[in-house]
């Protein structure tokens, strides 16, 4: 008969959260903006390599993006809660068909936690 509890970590070692949390909390400015599992985290944050300037301000016009950066000579577009939105605004700017890109959990606390905004798209009404 196990019984739930709870242990708060404050920690910059990701790989050891991976490990033994079931869950995982993002605090900023003392306010919880996402309260969920590892699992739900990082399967809602996804990469995309697209053929696009990084410099380009047509990358905007995507849905949910959290960041854009050089990689090997292509865009790399992180991005929140992809949908068939995000992936027709993909396709629409980019010069071939964007390519997926593996998300590690650490890749996806660093991209969500680069944003420069509290508000987010990957935060609902729930916080999860």
């Amino acid at each position: 008969d196990s019984e739930r509890r709870s242990v708060l970590v404050s920690t910059h070692m990701l790989d050891d959260v991976e490990r033994i949390a079931d869950r995982v909390a993002v605090m900023i400015r003392g306010q919880i903006i996402v309260d969920t599992t590892i699992d739900d985290f990082r399967g809602r944050v996804s990469a995309w390599s697209v053929d696009i300037p990084t410099s380009s301000r047509v990358a905007d016009g995507i849905p949910g993006v959290i960041s854009i950066r050089s990689l090997a000579g292509r865009t790399l577009v992180t991005v929140a809660d992809f949908d068939e939105e995000t992936r027709a605004a993909l396709e629409r700017v980019s010069q071939d068909v964007p390519q997926q890109v593996e998300v590690t959990f650490e890749d996806a606390v660093i991209s969500y936690l680069s944003r420069s905004s509290v508000e987010s798209a990957y935060t609902t009404a729930a916080g999860a």
